[in-house]
């Protein structure tokens, strides 16, 4: 996975219980500023699949940002 592409994820692009990630929009800069945009090619847009390390850091990321009672 590319840097922007990384930057580009949403909670609704991931499925943490398959461990896996959409590629659906890309961050690029464009005069110096973040703007989103999508992949460059069709191949572009794809699924990746994410390591049992990235997917507990993912929830606990998560867990961590969500107030207390949710």
């Amino acid at each position: 996975m590319r840097r922007g592409e990384a930057l580009g994820l949403r909670w609704s692009d991931l499925d943490l219980d398959t461990g896996r990630a959409s590629i659906r929009q890309t961050v690029i800069a464009i005069k110096h500023k973040p703007e989103l945009g999508t992949p460059k090619m069709a191949k572009g847009r794809r699924t990746v699949t994410l390591d049992s390390g990235t997917v507990a850091a993912l929830r606990e990321h998560r867990n961590s940002k969500r107030p207390s009672g949710c």
